[in-house]
């Protein structure tokens, strides 16, 4: 591949995240509609995404560990963040209005891992030879602060779509 096209990649994949983070980050603060078909596709992606980090990454016991322990946590925010979640009914449709400290809170974790990760994956291959660049690579995959922090985001949002839409069904 030619490195304009790459350049080109790499600066998309980057505009994507930053418009992701921010549509997060907009969903996080003020009145949302509740829309229920996006909270149920929300929470199976997550569920699968986090299924197959979990078979792909081939986790050693470290790494189940880090993995349960975030996943756990993920869900107990997610709860203690829809018992403080008012929901509102108006003209026969749902409106929430989120902790925003929670949802930032959970944005910005996710963000710090990201940006952690970058830019420990930058300096190391800037400096590393090209047959140490491989070796790199999959030291970071099987970080397991990394596999944690991504069951605890996924856990928190899975919950918490769920959360909202048993609230709206009792």
């Amino acid at each position: 591949m030619s490195p304009a096209i790459r350049a080109v990649l790499v600066a998309a994949a980057i505009l994507f995240v930053i418009f992701r983070v921010y549509q997060r980050v907009r969903g996080s603060i003020g009145r949302q509609p509740l829309r229920q078909t996006p909270l149920m596709v929300r929470a199976l992606l997550l569920l699968l995404v986090a299924g197959a980090a979990l078979v792909l990454s081939s986790p050693s016991l470290l790494q189940l560990l880090y993995a349960f322990g975030g996943a756990v946590i993920g869900a107990g925010i997610a709860a203690y963040a829809v018992s403080h979640t008012r929901i509102e009914q108006t003209n026969g449709r749902y409106f929430y209005i989120g902790h925003p400290y929670i949802g930032l809170g959970i944005v910005g974790l996710f963000l710090a891992r990201l940006l952690f990760n970058l830019a420990m994956v930058y300096s190391e291959l800037h400096s590393a030879a090209a047959q140490d660049r491989h070796a790199i690579l999959a030291r970071m995959e099987s970080d397991p602060f990394t596999l944690g922090s991504l069951l605890l985001v996924a856990s928190y949002y899975c919950v918490y779509s769920l959360g909202l839409l048993h609230r709206t069904r009792t």
